[in-house]
């Protein structure tokens, strides 16, 4: 089920998979859930004939959204735990989010038309987030959920900031800006499994942790250099930075940062002609550092007070 317009409303559980409404709303480019059915196959005493029936269901999904600057929060703290907070200046707040191991569970609620479906006991295996140049943030989160409900539609009250607000993006690289990149996005993964128990009623009881998390960078770059080529050949070791500001808020302004301390080229540049314009595109793999936590470390300013 996929939606081209409409909202996406969520909220944080106090318990898991406790329905919840929606008290942030994004506004969503796309959003999709698809309720999936595990079965298995028995072949019941004096029947040769073996049958299916139902084991186990479970919620997927996936939404493209403006990363507004206050919900987002939200998303990063369902995927990579809830952050390290401090005041910037009055009613303006600094966020860090590292991978850590206390990841709430949301209800995410889709809407279009006359129909609302809420993804109950949700939670985020991952989420991209580009940044084009000249243009705003954007992001596309997926999630993993215990039940999927019909519910009434709710009427959507976006954050003051409903314009995007990411007006400027900066990138650089070992300190340096890149006067020639042409596109950026950083994929985090955070691996789920869910967990299968007796008494559940086919549903998951739980989602838990499953492996490192770990992301990854896509840059293309303009034009086709020796330098760039041998960063993979040579496993050249980077540092990345992608700083997003917008709008002015309380003397200082909404902002996002994600630092990459350490990234290393793949095994090889990805050359190509666009129209008459040559770029080379690089898949780069982060690595841990005492700076990001498993490679990775994302600080949002905005005027919420937590998360």
């Amino acid at each position: 089920m996929g939606w081209q317009e409409g909202y996406c409303g969520l909220a944080r559980e106090a318990d898991y998979a406790v329905s919840t409404a929606p008290t942030h709303y994004l506004p969503v480019k796309d959003f999709t859930v698809e309720e999936q059915t595990g079965r298995v196959v028995v072949g019941p005493w004096g029947t040769s004939v073996p049958e299916p029936r139902l084991a186990s269901l479970i919620v997927r999904g996936q939404f493209q959204f403006e990363p507004q600057p206050d919900p987002f929060g939200l998303v990063l703290t369902g995927l990579l735990g809830v952050p390290r907070t401090t005041t910037v200046t009055s009613g303006v707040y600094q966020h860090v989010f590292e991978p850590r191991g206390d990841r709430p569970s949301y209800s995410l609620e889709g809407a279009v038309g006359d129909l609302a479906v809420r993804a109950v006991g949700a939670k985020f295996p991952s989420l991209t987030i580009a940044a084009p140049v000249g243009g705003f943030l954007q992001a596309m989160a997926e999630f993993v959920a215990r039940e999927m409900r019909t519910v009434g539609m709710a009427t959507a009250s976006y954050a003051a900031e409903e314009a995007a607000t990411w007006n400027n993006t900066t990138l650089t690289l070992s300190g340096t800006a890149e006067p020639l990149a042409v596109g950026v996005s950083v994929s985090i993964q955070a691996p789920l499994v869910p967990l299968e128990a007796y008494g559940s009623g086919r549903r998951i009881a739980a989602l838990l942790p499953s492996g490192p998390i770990g992301p990854g960078v896509a840059l293309t770059i303009f034009g086709q250099t020796s330098a760039w080529l041998s960063y993979a050949r040579e496993e050249t070791e980077l540092s990345l930075r992608v700083l997003a500001t917008g709008a002015l808020v309380g003397g200082s302004s909404y902002s996002l940062t994600i630092d990459c301390p350490r990234l290393r080229a793949g095994s090889a540049m990805v050359l190509s002609q666009v129209r008459v314009h040559p770029v080379a595109v690089g898949q780069f793999s982060v690595f841990a550092s005492p700076a990001a936590v498993r490679g990775v470390s994302v600080t949002l300013v905005n005027i919420t007070a937590g998360y």
